[in-house]
């Protein structure tokens, strides 16, 4: 009886101490911190159904929606995302069906240089309207992401390059994919989600 109650302390200790060393080693393998998984985690179960809702069927990934979505929009708390439903400065000349227009001051480059001025960004009733403007968008045939690969990429790094490349971002690429990176995997380890059939 011994012999057995020890060798289940000894399993129990192991498969302890298994666990414990598998913890560290993926925190160390992660590229994001605790600060980035818990604004994700916060931004996907605020977020995720109308994200979810939105890209069904579309072939775009929803960790990349996800990141995307919380990078530009300072994780749903800037004031084009809180007061407007606004996930990604959208700007709306009037062309966005379902869209409204505010007119806020904002940092644009010309000729090199950084000049305030004031731009129409859209408007969105709620965020699952502001979600779905963003695919019909992707997929607008007068744009270049469906033709770049944006809907058959292989994986959601990928996907989101292909969007920089095909005009979604005038930020530097390298940029733009570091900032979204440790986000897609923050948003991938929480939400186990990949393409939304």
């Amino acid at each position: 009886r011994d012999l057995h109650t020890a060798y289940r302390r000894q399993r129990q200790m192991c498969i302890r101490d298994r666990d414990i060393a598998y913890t560290y080693i993926r925190k160390k393998d992660n590229m994001y911190s605790n600060y980035t998984y818990d604004n994700m985690k916060i931004f996907i179960d605020k977020y995720g159904k109308d994200i979810v809702g939105s890209i069904k069927g579309t072939g775009l990934f929803f960790t990349a929606v996800a990141a995307q979505k919380s990078y530009e929009s300072d994780y749903g708390k800037s004031e084009l995302s809180a007061k407007y439903n606004n996930f990604g400065g959208v700007k709306n000349f009037g062309g966005l069906s379902g869209a409204g227009v505010v007119n806020l001051d904002t940092a644009e480059k010309i000729n090199g240089k950084r000049v305030i001025k004031k731009q129409p960004f859209a408007t969105y009733p709620n965020p699952k309207s502001a979600f779905e403007s963003y695919v019909r968008i992707l997929k607008d045939p007068t744009k270049k992401y469906t033709s770049n690969g944006v809907f058959t990429a292989i994986d959601p790094l990928d996907q989101i390059k292909r969007m920089v490349q095909a005009g979604y971002s005038t930020e530097n690429i390298n940029t733009y994919l570091n900032a979204v990176r440790g986000r897609i995997e923050a948003a991938r380890d929480y939400s186990k989600l990949g393409k939304i059939a």
